[in-house]
């Protein structure tokens, strides 16, 4: 047994650790939209949203993160029983450190029958990313590093993601993607990739009778 959790230790150390690379959210269960964009038009008045996330308070530099998205249904061009269209915009500003992103995403859904009671909506959403990246706030202990010599610390690329949403009264399940282009710097002095993210998540809701 010993042997067996020395050898998975050292495996631990030898692999290639990736960081997050997304913003983090928490209740994102009553802000789905922000993460998968088939939630465009799910209710049938506006739906508005803002959010302020920080961690590790105190330090300096610690990471923060600032959203804000509405989305509504298409009234003109849906029906109640059978193609809901809907629509938004997520705004999304991601702080840590001398890093910084912000994206601005529009999105589109439409929302397909499967029966009475259940659903299937299918949404894309596509926008900027822009990442920055602030050399003055790094100290290094000799200077003339070159990854600190680029004078290009801002950039902007396409950003693209989709998603797909079944749900009925009682239950749901969402699957999305975000960075799908998964966009490459490559004017920072070394070549970073944005790598895409998958979310899935399921929700069950029991009524309790007395």
């Amino acid at each position: 047994m010993k042997r067996f959790f020395l050898i998975a230790l050292l495996s631990f150390l030898s692999s290639q650790l990736l960081a997050q690379q997304n913003a983090q959210y928490t209740n994102f269960l009553f802000n789905s939209f922000a993460i998968n964009p088939a939630n465009a038009g799910l209710k049938e008045c506006l739906d508005a949203r803002a959010g302020f996330r920080t961690q590790w308070v105190g330090f300096e530099g610690n990471p923060t993160t600032v959203s804000v998205n509405a989305h509504q249904r298409l009234n003109k061009i849906s029906s109640s029983t059978q193609t809901i269209h809907g629509a938004g915009i997520i705004v999304e500003a991601d702080n840590a450190g001398p890093s910084s992103t912000t994206r601005v995403k529009g999105a589109y859904a439409i929302h397909l029958s499967l029966g009475r009671k259940v659903r299937l909506s299918f949404g894309v959403s596509l926008g900027v990313l822009q990442h920055r990246f602030d050399v003055s706030q790094i100290n290094v202990s000799q200077p003339g590093d070159p990854l600190l010599q680029e004078s290009n610390s801002e950039l902007a690329f396409p950003d693209l993601g989709a998603g797909v949403w079944m749900y009925s009264k009682y239950w749901f399940v969402g699957l999305s993607g975000s960075q799908l282009t998964s966009p490459t710097l490559t004017d920072l002095g070394e070549v970073y990739s944005f790598q895409p993210h998958d979310e899935l998540y399921p929700r069950r809701s029991i009524e309790i009778y007395q």
